[in-house]
């Protein structure tokens, strides 16, 4: 018991409030980027959805914000946890974080911007038709790579401008301090509990998922 109280009483460098600083970012980042997404969908396809009234689109946004905390999670929220473990104590294991991180928010960058063009061609989002998409993938890539190679191009610049902001941003900041290993596995956990109610809206019961995206789907039409 005493070489217990021993190990979680040792002390290890930690900047924690480095990296709540930097989930907090890409976290957020990710959120402002869905929310833009989905006002690009009711400007540029307004037509599709002028039957709906100022209320019904405001229930459509909340629903939606639910869901995009959710997919943020579920992309991100790994990584997020990885980088809260009290061990390793380099920069160089945080920069590692930023890198998955980043690759994550581009994964989910490029999705939603498939989507957005995806759309006017069916009038509905490529989530619900994503086993035919992938069934189509050679032709989809195909497809993006002569007529969206712009956008594709873009969203690397994007990623590439991240992470080099992100390490600056760690090597000036950077300044870690003794915490107990204690410390750290409770923060650990916060993050943990943190990820896991994003993920899934609550503590008990089915996780969130795709439908509750579309919970008034029939008066939204799927914004």
């Amino acid at each position: 018991m005493n070489k217990i109280k021993a190990i979680l009483a040792a002390q290890y460098p930690q900047d924690i409030k480095l990296k709540l600083q930097i989930s907090l970012f890409y976290f957020i980042s990710m959120l402002l980027i869905f929310l833009l997404f989905r006002l690009m969908f009711c400007i540029v396809y307004a037509d599709t959805f002028q039957a709906l009234s100022f209320w019904d689109k405001v229930e459509s946004f909340i629903y939606g914000l639910r869901f995009d905390v959710s997919a943020i999670s579920l992309f991100l929220g790994v990584f997020i946890m990885i980088l809260f473990l009290p061990y390793p104590k380099k920069s160089m294991f945080i920069k590692i974080c930023v890198v998955c991180l980043s690759i994550s928010a581009f994964l989910m960058l490029l999705m939603l911007s498939a989507d957005f063009f995806y759309f006017p061609e069916v009038k509905r989002h490529m989530t619900e038709d994503i086993v035919l998409a992938w069934r189509d993938k050679d032709f989809i890539v195909k497809y993006t790579l002569k007529y969206y190679l712009w956008i594709l191009i873009f969203i690397i610049g994007l990623m590439v401008f991240a992470i080099k902001k992100v390490f600056k941003f760690i090597d000036k900041h950077y300044n870690p301090k003794s915490v107990s290993l204690r410390k750290g596995i409770c923060v650990l956990l916060l993050v943990v509990a943190f990820v896991v109610l994003a993920r899934r809206s609550n503590f008990s019961g089915m996780p969130l998922n795709l439908i509750d995206a579309y919970k008034i789907q029939k008066k939204s039409e799927n914004i």
